[in-house]
């Protein structure tokens, strides 16, 4: 389910000596949050679920999972784990306040909306430490070595903003010509499966649909 961006850093971790738990997931491509909460101990640094699907459109219930690991930290007086989501898929079609979320890191990718592509953002929450992993300059908070560029960070700006102003309407519009081309579907061939949630506005992603044929 995760995107390749999360799973290849994972296993590299894997490979440096770090452990890491993949969570099972049903036939709808969900987690179970209690199987998650299951999984967190002591030695849990960091918890990482994407936010939807990029193949299946699957929403994950991210400020669910972010209100569950703020009670186990209360509850063991730790800062860990950190949560991080990747909202890459989300940006444009759900919402973003991270206050609400309670995330403490999220990435985006300026390409998904229409932002110039090569462009994307990570939120860190205020207090999280977070090392470099390119050296050679002290730009971005000392965290990304080179000039920034300021095109392509004024362009996905633009493109989030917009993004955000049209939200309702364009998910409304998307919403309901997928739903219209499934029925079509459905109606002009056999045998034709849908693949992921059920086609609700809070489960799965608007412009998101995924069937198989079968021969």
């Amino acid at each position: 389910m995760e995107h390749h961006a999360v799973l290849h850093t994972l296993q590299q971790l894997e490979k440096e000596g770090f452990e890491v738990t993949y969570l099972d997931v049903n036939n709808a491509g969900q987690i179970d949050i209690n199987n998650l909460i299951k999984f967190l101990c002591t030695d849990t640094i960091l918890v990482s679920i994407m936010y939807a699907n990029n193949e299946i459109g699957t929403i994950f219930p991210i400020a669910d999972i972010g209100r569950e690991i703020l009670k186990y930290r209360k509850q063991n007086n730790s800062i860990y784990p950190i949560f991080h989501t990747d909202a890459c898929q989300a940006g444009g079609y759900l919402d973003l306040n991270v206050e609400k979320l309670h995330v403490d890191l999220l990435s985006l990718n300026g390409s998904k909306i229409y932002g110039p592509k090569g462009t994307g953002i990570l939120f860190k929450k205020r207090g999280v430490e977070i090392k470099p992993i390119m050296y050679g300059g002290m730009q971005e908070s000392g965290l990304r070595p080179g000039t920034e560029n300021v095109a392509g960070i004024i362009g996905f700006a633009t493109a989030l903003d917009l993004a955000h102003k049209q939200q309702t309407k364009n998910n409304k519009n998307i919403f309901t010509l997928r739903n219209y081309f499934w029925k079509k579907i459905q109606g002009k061939l056999a045998d034709v499966v849908l693949v992921g949630e059920e086609l609700k506005m809070e489960k799965r992603l608007p412009n998101n649909l995924n069937v198989i044929f079968k021969a």
